[in-house]
């Protein structure tokens, strides 16, 4: 790296940074709260059986899910919706009227002299894709 390349670079312990499973996740069950969903997380019987739940609640009402809908972002917005799944359904269905209105943003002036003073920045995922 050479000059003024070094700022843009991540921290090596940054990037080298692993959380513990108590960073992951806290407590169990309906009660829980994951904060981490992507990356090399791997998930718990519970959620496992509420995504496989969720699935099956979709099936029976005969609606096709979104490629977006990963099990990943389902298992999000279960927990979000503390289980429920008539609830859930009901907010992911919004969660891409909202997406298909409202991405990707308009680069207004505006937004553009946000960047340019640098009050707001684009970013991508960490080395573990969360």
């Amino acid at each position: 790296v050479h000059g003024d390349q070094q700022q843009y670079l991540i921290p090596r312990e940054a990037y080298f940074y692993f959380p513990s499973n108590g960073e992951i996740k806290v407590d169990s069950g309906k009660n829980q709260m994951r904060r981490i969903f992507e990356g090399n997380s791997r998930y718990d019987a519970f959620e496992q059986s509420q995504i496989q739940a969720f699935l099956e609640y979709v099936s029976k009402r005969n609606v096709v899910l979104d490629p977006y809908w990963t099990q990943h972002e389902i298992l999000r917005f279960l927990q979000a919706n503390k289980f429920k799944q008539d609830k859930t359904l009901e907010t992911m269905q919004q969660h891409l009227v909202w997406r298909q209105t409202s991405l990707p943003p308009q680069k207004t002036p505006k937004i553009q002299s946000y960047i340019d003073n640098e009050l707001i920045y684009v970013h991508g995922r960490d080395n573990r894709y969360r």
